[in-house]
């Protein structure tokens, strides 16, 4: 039953993890086209899952400082 547990945990952190790096792709298109708010809105999104995602971080602060 414990394997069956820790399985299902790195599974979940897997998906998470996937997850994560769409929503920072995500902001990566919507940059590119100039759709500030939704960049930041999916990089916010991907840091909630995954904290430590840095260049979701690195993102925001650009845009933070080209001011959008």
């Amino acid at each position: 039953k414990a394997r069956a547990e820790a399985a299902a945990v790195v599974s979940s952190q897997a998906a998470t993890g996937a997850a994560a790096e769409e929503l920072y792709e995500q902001g990566v298109r919507e940059f590119s086209i100039g759709d500030y708010k939704a960049a930041a809105g999916s990089w916010d999104g991907c840091l909630r899952l995954n904290p430590e995602h840095e260049k979701a971080r690195l993102g925001i602060r650009r845009l933070k400082l080209s001011g959008g």
